[in-house]
């Protein structure tokens, strides 16, 4: 059977462009790969900064808690106060955008993490009960952060706007 010559061209050109998609596909995995392995080793050399971060989070936790006004929104909110929205701080998230979000809450059992994409909760949920169990499954920048919005007081107005 003979076809036709423009079908043959666009057939090997098709072979040709999923053979350069393939290429290009592989620099791109390479190079995620050395990104995220990057991140780990910045993440394991930071340990125990995030340890003392995440005790200084957890020590203005149980302050908060203890005064009158921290306990009251506590209670109207049925123990699971929302105290600020974050983007990712569980994994590398590097697309630079607002499409990974998570959400900080106090539960009387500790800390909660719950990490979502666009409209969706997805997960990871993380109940952190020890400031050492939130330093090892959250990233510095993230702690760093949040530490952050503590100090300057901001948190308090994320507080008021997110629990009302």
């Amino acid at each position: 059977m003979k076809l036709p010559t423009g079908f043959k061209m666009a057939v090997r050109k098709r072979g040709e462009m999923e053979k350069k998609q393939k290429a290009k596909d592989t620099i791109e995995r390479k190079k995620e790969t050395e990104l995220i392995s990057d991140y780990k080793l910045k993440e394991k050399s930071k340990e125990t900064v995030k340890i003392v971060i995440c005790k200084e989070i957890f020590a203005w936790r149980n302050d908060f808690l203890r005064t009158a006004e921290g306990a009251k929104v506590f209670k109207k909110q049925d123990r699971c106060l929302l105290i600020t929205i974050l983007n990712w701080g569980h994994c590398l998230h590097d697309k630079n955008d607002h499409a990974a979000w998570s959400r900080i809450y106090f539960d009387e059992g500790g800390i909660l993490y719950r990490a979502g994409w666009k409209w969706m909760p997805t997960g990871p949920n993380l109940l952190f009960t020890k400031p050492e169990e939130m330093a090892k499954m959250i990233d510095y920048n993230y702690l760093k952060n949040f530490l952050l919005k503590i100090k300057s007081g901001k948190i308090y107005k994320d507080i008021l706007n997110l629990n009302r």
